[in-house]
């Protein structure tokens, strides 16, 4: 167990990392992402803690952001919280940035997680960059409440297939400022 509190960016940033486990990290009070998995990290897992997204400098920033072509990543269990005043970020987010020069993120498992009071979006899954192909996402299990934006939402390119093998499956939405759950731009959601 570990407690990150009032940082200046990240809580806990994980560049390059390979075979990690992150479990009973209470974060808050950053100024960017509580947790910030990126640059090919792969084969972890983020359990078991109480997050809330950034809440000083940045603005969009969350509580989990999986993104920079890493892969193998579950997520599970976490109760995650928004700071319900400065930041627009979501609660969790999996993304491929149109300005990267890496990888999109693959093989992201989240599940049995609450997400509650986001300002953003509850679970965030979005594709932003043509050619960049993200697989293998699922979402199961997870329960939104009071989210600002939507509940789920997976975002793929317009005319592109470079989102598929998403499940979105018995997750729960309760309260979301937007539709509960968006898919938009992909290929093959179960």
């Amino acid at each position: 167990d570990s407690t990150v509190h009032n940082t200046s960016s990240e809580g806990i940033q994980f560049n390059y990392v390979t075979n990690f486990k992150i479990d009973g990290v209470k974060c808050w009070g950053t100024g960017d992402d509580c947790m910030s998995i990126i640059f090919y990290s792969n084969n972890g897992t983020i359990s078991n803690s109480n997050l809330q997204t950034g809440d000083s400098g940045w603005g969009s920033s969350s509580g989990i952001e999986i993104e920079d072509g890493s892969y193998e990543i579950a997520v599970v269990g976490n109760i995650l919280t928004g700071d319900g005043a400065t930041s627009t970020g979501d609660c969790i987010k999996v993304v491929i940035d149109s300005i990267s020069t890496t990888l999109a993120p693959h093989d992201i498992t989240i599940t049995g997680n609450v997400a509650q009071s986001c300002v953003g979006v509850g679970i965030s899954v979005t594709q932003n960059k043509t050619g960049a192909t993200m697989y293998n996402i699922a979402l199961n299990g997870n329960i939104i409440k009071n989210s600002g934006g939507y509940g789920i939402s997976v975002s793929g390119q317009p005319s592109a297939t470079d989102l598929y093998g998403i499940s979105i499956t018995g997750n729960g939405v309760y309260g979301a400022g937007n539709d509960g759950i968006l898919t938009n731009y992909t290929d093959g959601v179960n």
